[in-house]
């Protein structure tokens, strides 16, 4: 896989010109912006924060808490009004609504995933007390 991944990389280097022929929109940048974040982040971060969890685990006993978040990401894509002229409230409100379908497409995917992965057909009353307090406290932004 690594050699297919690298071969594409190379055939995709040789094949873009060297000069952009037109300046990119804010919506195309943010979309590559995007991109980046599917592409790579996207498997990256959840694979650093278990090593980083079976450190923890390995050297304290107890690992990294399901709740908590070392790592926040945030974007000025499409919103950056202060010096780019072409980022108007046109453009922020269709970069908001391609972050959101981008970011409801990875969870639906990732849905699908499991859901072939897991054989359970309903959840424990725990777990379901667990849910109604995440939603309760305001911890979950559905």
């Amino acid at each position: 896989m690594l050699i297919e991944d690298l071969v594409r990389e190379i055939t995709s280097i040789w094949q873009t010109d060297e000069l952009r022929r037109h300046k990119p929109t804010p919506v195309d940048e943010a979309r590559a912006g995007l991109n980046i974040v599917e592409q790579s982040l996207w498997k990256a971060v959840p694979h650093y924060l278990r090593r980083v969890s079976n450190a923890l685990k390995k050297h304290t006993g107890k690992p990294l808490p399901l709740t908590c978040t070392p790592i926040k990401f945030g974007s000025w894509m499409g919103g950056d009004r202060d010096g780019n002229p072409n980022v108007t409230s046109k453009v922020t409100k269709d970069v908001s609504l391609l972050s959101r379908w981008m970011a409801m497409d990875l969870y639906i995917r990732e849905m699908d995933s499991l859901r072939f992965e897991l054989s359970m057909n309903r959840c424990s009353d725990r777990l379901s007390r667990l849910a109604h307090d995440i939603l309760e406290q305001g911890l979950c932004s559905c």
